[in-house]
Order: C-alpha cells, then sequence, then structure tokens
C-alpha cells in the first residue's frame, strides 16, 4: 500500500532567517485597576477569600448601589459568582467592570475563565488574548490560555503558552498538569508524565497528577507503574468516581474484566448519574459481545449525556459491532455534529459507508480522519475494535481498504498540486491556494500541499493560516525541515517566542549545521532577555 509522494517534491520556498531589529524597551506591564479603598470592597473581598460567597455578593451589591461605576464591587461580585458556577451572572460583571476600566488584565482574565467554564472555550481565548496583551507576562493568562487551546482541539498551539506560563512561574502545580494535557491530547505520553511527575513533586496530595499519570502510563503499556499510580489516585480520592473509571481503564488493558468491572460499578454507587462509568461500562460489555447488558448502560449513558460525543460514538461503535449499521451510523452522524472535530467518529463512520459500498462517503469522512490526526495510517489501528468480514480478510484491515480507496485520488490531487505551484511562482497567490485546497481535499496525505499553501498564506501575510498549514505538514512528516524553519519565522512574527524558539532547537536538532536557524534562536533568546529585565 503505497503512500508515499515520490515525484510531489516541488516546492516553493526554503527557510527564512530573523532579521527582526532587536526592541530597545517595552511597554510596562498593566496595573490592575480592581483595588479599592472602599470599606465594602474590603469586607466583601474578605468574605470571597473566606468561601462565604452569598455575603460576598450581597456586600459587593450594597458597595455597588452606592456607586454604580465601582470597578472593584463589579469584579468582586463576579468572582463570588464564579465560585458559585454562575457564569453568566460572572460575565455580565466583568464585562461591566471591563467598560468601566478597559486597561484591568485581571478582569478580562476572569472573564475569560467564566466563558471557558461555560463551554465558550472561542471567547475565553479572545478574553486570554486581551489579558495577555495588557500584562505580558501574566503567566495564569498564559495558563488558561494554553489549556483553552489544548481542549479545543488545538494543543500543539497551546504548548507555547504553557512553557511561557512556567517560565513565568516555575513553581505553578497547576502549570504542569495543564501542559501536561495538552501533551496527553497529542500522545506524547513521556513528556506528559515528566511534567505529571514535577505537579505530583509539587503537590504529593494531588489525586488527579496521579490519576492522570497512571492514565499517561496506561497508554504507554507500562500497566505495572500505571496502576500504583491509579491505586494511589483512588487513595487519595475515594469519593472521585473518575479515579475508579481510570482504574477501571487500565484493569481492562491488563485483561482484568472483572476488576474493570468491579470499578465501574464503584463509579456508579459514587454517582449513580455518572456518564462515563455507564459509557465505559457499556462499550466494555459491547466488545464482549454481551449486548443486552451493553445496551443497557449504553442507554443511559446517551439519556444523561444527550450533549456528550463520546456517548453517541461508543454506542455506534457497538451498534456497528452488532451489524446494526443504520443505527450505528445516526449515532456516529450525532456524535459528530456534537464534535466535528472527532477523528475516531469519521473514521468508524467511514467504515461502516465502506462496508454498505458507498465509497464516496468513506472517502469524505476519512479525508477528515487525516486532517483531524495526519499520522499514518497504522496510527489509526487503534480504533479498528471490530473485525473485517471474512469476504474482505484477504483485503488486509479495514485501514488497509481505506487506504486503497483513498489512492485512488492521488494522480488527479498532483495534477491541482503542479498547477498550484505553478501559479504561486507567478505571485497570483489566491488561483494557487484554490488549486491547493482542491488537491487537500482530494488527497489530504501529501506535506508538501500543506507547506507550499502555507507559503502562499505568509505570502498574504495571514500568518495564522500559514502556521496550521506547516503544522499539519510536520504532523504528515516529523522531520521536514523546512516546516519547522518557516513556522519559528510565523510564531515569531505573531509574538509567540516560545513556540519560535521551539521550532529552531528542531531545525537544529534535525540539521546541526543550519546557520539560519543558530542566528534565528539568538536573536530570539536575546529579546527574551531584553523583554524579562523591562
Amino acid at each position: 500500500m503505497e503512500t508515499n509522494f515520490t515525484g510531489w517534491q516541488v516546492r516553493c520556498g526554503t527557510a527564512l532567517l530573523l532579521t527582526i531589529l532587536l526592541l530597545s524597551s517595552t511597554m510596562p506591564a498593566a496595573e490592575s485597576t480592581a483595588k479599592s479603598d472602599d470599606p465594602l470592597v474590603e469586607q466583601g473581598t474578605l468574605a470571597l477569600k473566606k468561601g462565604r460567597f452569598d455575603e460576598a455578593i450581597e456586600t459587593f451589591c450594597r458597595a455597588i448601589q452606592a456607586d454604580g461605576n465601582n470597578a472593584a464591587a463589579l469584579s468582586g461580585r463576579g468572582l463570588a459568582y464564579v465560585n458559585k458556577g454562575e457564569w453568566d451572572k460572572a460575565i455580565a460583571d466583568f464585562s461591566v467592570a471591563i467598560g468601566l476600566d478597559g486597561k484591568d488584565p485581571t478582569a478580562r482574565f476572569n472573564r475569560g475563565f467564566a466563558y471557558f467554564r461555560k463551554g465558550v472555550s472561542s471567547k475565553a481565548i479572545t478574553d486570554y488574548n486581551e489579558a495577555i496583551r495588557l500584562n505580558p507576562n501574566y503567566a495564569d493568562a498564559y495558563r488558561d490560555r494554553g489549556y483553552a487551546l489544548a481542549l479545543s482541539g488545538r494543543p500543539a498551539e497551546g504548548l507555547p503558552d504553557l512553557t511561557r506560563a512556567i517560565k513565568l512561574n516555575a513553581d505553578d502545580q497547576s502549570a504542569y498538569n495543564s501542559r501536561a494535557t495538552a501533551y496527553a491530547r497529542l500522545g506524547d505520553w513521556d513528556h506528559a508524565i515528566a511534567d505529571y511527575d514535577r505537579a505530583i513533586e509539587l503537590d504529593p496530595k494531588d489525586a488527579s497528577a496521579w490519576t492522570d499519570r497512571g492514565y499517561a502510563k496506561t497508554m504507554k503499556n507500562e500497566l505495572v507503574p500505571a496502576l500504583e499510580d491509579l491505586n494511589r489516585g483512588v487513595e487519595l480520592s475515594s469519593k472521585e468516581p473518575s479515579a475508579w473509571c481510570t482504574r477501571a481503564f487500565c484493569h481492562n488493558r491488563r485483561g482484568d474484566v472483572e476488576k474493570a468491572l468491579a470499578d465501574y460499578n464503584r463509579a456508579i454507587e459514587l454517582d449513580a448519574e455518572y456518564v462515563d462509568a455507564y459509557r465505559d461500562r457499556g462499550y466494555l460489555r459491547g466488545l464482549r459481545n454481551e449486548f443486552e447488558k451493553a445496551f443497557v448502560d449504553l442507554n443511559r449513558a446517551v439519556a444523561l449525556g444527550k450533549d456528550n460525543a463520546s456517548t453517541w460514538l461508543r454506542r455506534g461503535i457497538i451498534w456497528a459491532r452488532k451489524k446494526k449499521f443504520d443505527e450505528a451510523v445516526s449515532d456516529l452522524t450525532e456524535s459528530i455534529r456534537l464534535d466535528a472535530e472527532s477523528a475516531e467518529a469519521h473514521f468508524h463512520r467511514a467504515l461502516i459507508h465502506l462496508e454498505q459500498d458507498r465509497a464516496e462517503d468513506a472517502i469524505t469522512d476519512y479525508r477528515e480522519v487525516i486532517r483531524l490526526e495526519p499520522g499514518g495510517a497504522a496510527s489509526y489501528q487503534k480504533w479498528d475494535v471490530n473485525p473485517v468480514s471474512d469476504a474482505d480478510e484477504k483485503n488486509g484491515t479495514n485501514v488497509d481498504r481505506l487506504e486503497d480507496a483513498l489512492a485512488k485520488y492521488k494522480d488527479e490531487a498532483r495534477t491541482h498540486y503542479i498547477r498550484a505551484v505553478t501559479l504561486q511562482k507567478d505571485e497570483k497567490l489566491d488561483a494557487a491556494i484554490a488549486e491547493y485546497d482542491k488537491s487537500v481535499l482530494l488527497y489530504p496525505r501529501c506535506p508538501e500541499v500543506h507547506y507550499n499553501r502555507g507559503l502562499a498564506y505568509r505570502r498574504k501575510g495571514e500568518m495564522e493560516k500559514a502556521a496550521v498549514d506547516y503544522t499539519q505538514a510536520i504532523a504528515l512528516d516529523a522531520r521536514f525541515v523546512n516546516a519547522y524553519s518557516n513556522r519559528g519565522y510565523v510564531y515569531f512574527k505573531l509574538g509567540e517566542w516560545d513556540g519560535s524558539l521551539a521550532d529552531f532547537n528542531k531545525v537544529l536538532e534535525l540539521d546541526p549545521q543550519n546557520a539560519d536557524a543558530r542566528k534565528s534562536i539568538d536573536i530570539i533568546q536575546k529579546m527574551q532577555t531584553q523583554g524579562d529585565s523591562q
């Protein structure tokens, strides 16, 4: 099965050397204006610190009644609402406070947190951006923006923020946990475990760090040390159903299904409406072909978590295992509606389309799989839990069949690619990008297409789009030196110095004689030193 691109190695540009002059000064960090000599604000703040949130709200209300322009009281009441989980009320208060004092980064940060907890990550990230603009050394804002990006399906973009947060505050335990989450989303279990190590060192009683490190070790198939961590996690949080569910996953990977089921049972005893436990217990039973019990659990999970994409995904997979393809497609389609970025849901729907001889529909879904998770075909085998039929066994695995179907579009994709390169050389950038788009749509596995489209976007000054394409090229070819170099340049232009530095260091790792990368690293390090001294 061919996945290489012989003859496609046409690249419109190479690496870029940073030639930006060093700045002589930087703007000072904005000072929060959420301070007040108002005794009611001080009284409300004290109640807030002691966890007396209703009392704090009542006190801040009196301060606001006395002065409707009291930004500190509005921010304080917003924080109290945050602690009560009343996100809309918190957002409303922070918004008024921001209107009264647009230079306060703390109000922006707090509103971003409220948006994030409400599930509106895009608005949260916008507020974190503004908080960082107002205070370029705002460690918590870098941390939370990086975490929000990681949970929004953009972990690679979040990593530079999280690394910056740790540089600004090396003892922030939550920053290490957050960066570990980003690494885990990327499947980089070694770096995730290293960050969990540091988080546990800073707070040995953080149950979630033990549990999450145990999960990471499980994913590395280091099952004995994983279980040790997960036992510690359960010990520290025996009333927390997620700790039991995570240990159940490890038991299952160890082949100890009865212990896995016992842990799921315990999670449900602790919380009779805990969606994850019903979903995972039902899925495990389905994989054992215990369909009656499986659907009792999976139906319960869907009823409790109608907005939870993973519940529909798991039930859809078990429907497919039972050869109920219409029901499976219905569930998988709902999962994708709730989470369009789920590569696994697209993968399973592609398999069903293939099984039903709907090749075009299968390839449409499989292209989405590659866009969302550009790793090699072998990386998708982990999802292929339903065996192929005997009649199809001679054609290889399900993934092989999808790859063979996709390969039929290579020649047409290459035609658009060559046309795009010609247009790009003539500076007809919009027309070139349109041709690259067609090539990517037909056959998304060629890193050069993404790389050259990234060059076109950079030439147009659309740096964010360029960065996305360079990242996709790297995902398809982890040794693509020029993609790292150009992404490093783009990150620099966007002010993301840590990400830029990481990319140029990667260039040196792959090409130790690369003089341009060395010069670029020197420039960034001098600028960082200069910024830290301001």
